[in-house]
């Protein structure tokens, strides 16, 4: 659910003012969860790029592994835990090669799913303050109409 807010405001939204996010290389697109991580947290490229590896391993095979031959920094063997330490991703000592038979705890990377719950609640919630003080951008072509036709529930009764 968390996975999916992020993706939800990195389609909708970014801060007034600010440039949009640009690929770091020519054959790249930039995900929508990398813009909602990059607009509204100060998590560092190669943590956004961990969570992002972390939802397509969930969206693509439901499963704690993501290999990406072609981008090292989404190919990842999870662990995901609650509680302790509380910093949202723990990337490993060494990266994990892609190879099942390759584990151990060197390239493991730990995302901490309170951590990340706490995270997005205080992105959401810095939204708000956001539009409160006009500072919030809908960057829908649709503009607040699209927004209202694609994220809003209805009846007609």
């Amino acid at each position: 659910g968390y996975m999916a807010l992020l993706d939800q405001i990195g389609t909708c939204f970014k801060p007034l003012g600010e440039s949009e996010i640009q690929p770091r290389s020519k054959n790249e697109k930039v995900n929508t969860i990398t813009k909602a991580l990059k607009y509204f947290s100060s998590l560092p490229d190669n943590e956004i790029d961990a969570l992002y590896a972390l939802r397509c391993a969930f969206a693509h095979d439901f499963s704690l592994f993501n290999i990406n031959r072609n981008n090292q920094s989404l190919q990842h063997r999870f662990q995901v835990e609650i509680g302790g330490s509380m910093e949202v991703v723990k990337l490993p000592s060494e990266p994990w090669d892609g190879n099942y038979k390759n584990k151990n705890r060197n390239n493991v990377t730990i995302i901490n799913l309170e951590a990340l719950g706490d995270l997005v609640e205080d992105i959401y919630n810095r939204l708000f303050k956001m539009i409160e003080s006009e500072n919030l951008e809908i960057i829908l072509d649709g503009g607040i109409d699209e927004l209202i036709q694609r994220y809003s529930f209805h009846t007609n009764q």
